[in-house]
């Protein structure tokens, strides 16, 4: 009688290097649509009034060999937007123009804090879950 054990790696390893390859470009692409959609969605509830914190939202994404990264951003500059009025009123004040400190919005976080509708970052469970699968599904190989 004779009982042979034998092993056969190559499938193995195949997956390993899949996975190994990842994010592919199909995942990329998932990653970048989500971050686009949980950017419109954020930005729709930014409460307005000047249309300054609105303006200064950004998305960025970055992607090499064995990874994928994005990122939403509010504040800094915003481009086309008049400053806070006491900003302006005190250069005003003191003949001089304005300086490029003084033109950036400065008050993301304090509108998220004060939550309810201020807070445009709620919601983005959604989204982190959407991450999370989108990762799940390309760890997996669906």
């Amino acid at each position: 009688m004779t009982f042979l054990l034998q092993s056969d790696f190559s499938e193995i390893e195949r997956e390993l290097d899949r996975i190994a390859d990842a994010p592919s470009m199909e995942t990329q692409l998932k990653f970048e649509t989500a971050l686009a959609e949980a950017f419109a969605d954020t930005t729709a509830k930014v409460h307005v009034i000047t249309g300054a914190l609105r303006g200064s939202g950004k998305t960025a994404s970055e992607t090499d060999d064995d990874s994928w990264q994005g990122q939403m951003t509010w504040g800094g500059p915003s481009p086309g937007f008049l400053p806070r009025p006491h900003v302006a009123r005190r250069a005003r004040r003191q003949r001089r123009d304005l300086r490029p400190d003084e033109l950036e919005v400065v008050y993301a976080w304090y509108e998220k804090r004060r939550g309810q509708s201020h807070d445009f970052l709620s919601g983005q469970d959604e989204y982190t879950e959407k991450f999370k699968a989108i990762f799940e599904e390309a760890v997996k190989g669906a």
